[in-house]
């Protein structure tokens, strides 16, 4: 959890905004790498009041609409286009010189718009090009809204997941909304890529005239499956529920990588929800390691399998999406050797899957029967009705974005 531990605050009575729905996903997303304000506790327990429009709340706390690139640049984060537009028009001998400039000259770039705010009034739900308004009017769950600033809330991560059910409208985009949410790392809006691990490294992100990295970056998490279940025990017919049981079957708490989620959510869903039905697993488990396991490893005393699953006779497998980031050299090599080696010992068999294999629809299939069959979960020949469900959803995450990108809001609170 990211949030801020801070006294409630009382409030004056102003006109205010609540962010909702994609642009509260956004916030938790951005608040989780420091480049906007951490929400923190408040004692707003309604919608009276909320404004239905940003002119509407002129004491508003909006400072978190623009964004600095400065901060970006910081954080190893960069706007794509930009970086690449200079080679295109400059041509330095070293690329780096485009990081730099991005970092000597810094601008400020807009909070992912259209923004999305939450009213109790029906009267006042509007739609214009960069606001969307919408109304709830079922009872408001305790800590649904957290302060971001002067007059400005944004719904809690519980909550906001819940809205989120009626914009992606289908149980592996939300179970997977829910597993990144839970997990250690936060997607970035569309147009930003992270450069952080090759930074680290000391390596260049650059290939010819692309900027490399990865459209999300490592975060605390900002809620778990736990927190989620409470709000649906204190709330059962609260609505989205009935969305959010089904997604909660396919996530987990843990995942470190978008392609880590993807791999997750598809494995663990039921087959009659699109998924794999290999059951339930852990995600980053930690395995711990006997004295011969450890020299395997090289001198660790444990590891953490992506996403372990167990079957009813108590065998173990652990499935590892194998990262895009390239190769690190020999030792490292040897390194993830003996990783697996330590692992294959402790009784876990582990089977990795590259980006490669994964979007490759017949050697996954072949990868998934592999896993439930290891399992004892010997499924015959899907239904034409199930396998196309199975097809839409992987070719859903196939698509490195899917994450970031939303069709246009249509859900209705």
């Amino acid at each position: 959890m990211t949030r801020v531990a801070t006294p409630k605050t009382k409030q004056d009575g102003a006109p205010y905004l609540v962010l909702c729905g994609v642009s509260a996903l956004w916030y938790h997303r951005l608040a989780a790498t420091g480049l906007v304000a951490q929400p923190y506790g408040c004692d707003k327990e309604s919608l009276d009041g909320a404004a239905c429009s940003f002119a509407a709340a002129p004491n508003a706390d909006t400072s978190w609409m623009k964004i600095s690139t400065a901060d970006l640049a910081a954080r190893g984060i960069y706007v794509k286009d930009e970086v690449e537009g200079y080679l295109c028009e400059h041509h330095p001998d070293n690329p780096m010189e485009a990081l730099a400039y991005a970092e000597a000259f810094p601008h400020t770039i807009d909070f992912p718009a259209p923004y999305d705010l939450l009213c109790a009034d029906l009267s006042h739900r509007n739609w214009r090009d960069d606001v969307h308004v919408h109304a709830f009017r079922d009872v408001l769950p305790g800590s649904a809204l957290l302060q971001i600033g002067r007059n400005s809330y944004v719904t809690s991560p519980e909550f906001t997941l819940l809205q989120m059910g009626r914009v992606v409208g289908d149980v592996h985009l939300l179970a997977a909304l829910v597993t990144e949410l839970a997990g250690d790392h936060a997607q970035l809006p569309p147009g930003l890529i992270c450069c952080k691990r090759y930074l680290d490294e000391g390596k260049s992100p650059f290939k010819g005239m692309r900027l490399q990295g990865d459209g999300y970056v490592e975060c605390a998490p900002r809620t778990s499956i736990d927190q989620i279940e409470r709000l649906l025990c204190r709330y059962p017919h609260i609505s989205g529920a009935k969305l959010m049981r089904k997604a909660l079957k396919g996530s987990g708490d843990g995942s470190r990588s978008t392609f880590e989620t993807y791999v997750d959510v598809e494995l663990q869903l039921p087959r009659y929800d699109g998924g794999k039905g290999a059951g339930k697993g852990k995600l980053n488990e930690r395995i711990p390691f006997n004295e011969i396991e450890k020299k395997m490893a090289g001198g660790r005393s444990c590891a953490y399998a992506d996403l372990l699953l167990t079957a009813k006779n108590g065998k173990r497998i652990d499935v590892e999406p194998g990262g895009v980031f390239g190769h690190a050299g020999k030792h490292q090599m040897d390194r993830d050797n003996g990783r697996r080696h330590a692992l294959e010992h402790a009784g876990i068999e582990v089977i990795n899957v590259t980006w490669d294999e994964f979007t490759h629809q017949e050697t996954w299939d072949a990868i998934c029967r592999r896993i439930t069959n290891h399992l004892g979960k010997r499924y015959g020949t899907p239904s034409p009705k199930v396998r196309k469900m199975q097809h839409l959803v992987h070719e859903d995450f196939c698509t490195w974005d899917c994450l970031r990108t939303f069709p246009p809001t249509s859900w209705r609170a």
